[in-house]
């Protein structure tokens, strides 16, 4: 009988975006990016970030149209391994920070 781990397994393979709820992690490799409208407002433009998720051989997006995280990913080399992590549970109270690994802070 399959069981909600299933589910979670099933969403991480198959998964198109990259979803990062309050505390959550993210690792994988930087591919490159994309800027193109937003889907939510097209007269404002957001970036596409490429990740490839650790243990995984697809790319995944992650849009975001934050100036700060542009900062931040414009010092990540493309082929760099990488995590992002979030902290926030709210558009005005969010806040990524995205290292190279090797680099992150152990908790």
């Amino acid at each position: 009988m399959p069981t909600a781990s299933d589910l979670t397994e099933f969403v991480k393979r198959n998964r198109r975006f990259v979803k990062l709820k309050n505390g959550e992690a993210l690792q994988g490799v930087f591919r490159g990016f994309k800027v193109y409208p937003s889907r939510f407002d097209p007269e404002k433009e957001t970036v596409g970030y490429q990740i490839q998720p650790a243990g995984s051989d697809k790319t995944i997006l992650w849009e975001n149209s934050s100036t700060k995280v542009a900062e931040l990913m414009a010092k990540i080399s493309v082929g760099e391994e990488i995590v992002i992590k979030r902290s926030g549970t709210s558009a005005t109270d969010t806040k990524y920070e995205i290292v190279p690994v090797g680099t992150a802070q152990e908790e």
